[in-house]
């Protein structure tokens, strides 16, 4: 009698094995479904500056005055209604120092409800800084970064989900996103 249990509770094991292996293998077609590779294109408008984006998204601007761009990347419904906020800054050494505090007062800023915060820093082929913020957990923005020479201009980004959802349910999608904004940062170039 002894076997006869072991053997049940073998094929049970094999039988929730089986179906773990499946719903897994289900949910990720669907996230490929839902989440597919993304094509590029390249903004320029009117812009003084230019890079490439998922063709999923859409882009639109406002010039706020001569030296300052606000720019919005916005994602469809599929990708969580993923946005990005953007500012394109022409800059001096003075307000290059004070929107590099401001972009880690932000980052920072979302100590209390991280589970952390990790930073990145690092230089492009053409010789300009990266900094990159990756903040886990219920924050309101997942990912921070800025772009800059510190000479001339200081583009800073920061994504947000205006659906409402709680980021820390979303690291699928983050991840999915990340591969944005890695293309965005390759290819961001001055006119």
């Amino acid at each position: 009698m002894k076997k006869k249990v072991r053997i049940r509770i073998k094929r049970y094991s094999f039988v929730v094995i089986m179906v773990a292996l499946y719903s897994a293998l289900c949910l990720m077609s669907c996230d490929n479904e839902r989440l597919p590779q993304a094509s590029y294109v390249r903004v320029n408008d009117s812009l003084p500056f230019s890079f490439e984006m998922s063709d999923r998204a859409s882009f639109n601007y406002y010039y706020r005055d001569s030296n300052t761009v606000f720019c919005n990347i916005v994602y469809p419904a599929a990708i969580e209604h993923a946005h990005f906020y953007c500012t394109y800054h022409k800059i001096d050494s003075a307000r290059f120092r004070s929107l590099s505090e401001d972009t880690y007062k932000l980052a920072y800023s979302h100590a209390i409800v991280a589970d952390s915060i990790t930073e990145f820093s690092f230089a492009r082929n053409d010789g300009t800084g990266v900094v990159m913020f990756r903040l886990s957990g219920n924050v309101a923005t997942p990912v921070q970064f800025a772009v800059t020479d510190s000479t001339n201009y200081f583009f800073n980004a920061s994504l947000y989900f205006d659906n409402g959802a709680k980021c820390d349910t979303l690291t699928e999608v983050i991840s999915y996103l990340q591969k944005d904004i890695d293309r965005l940062i390759e290819t961001f170039e001055l006119k």
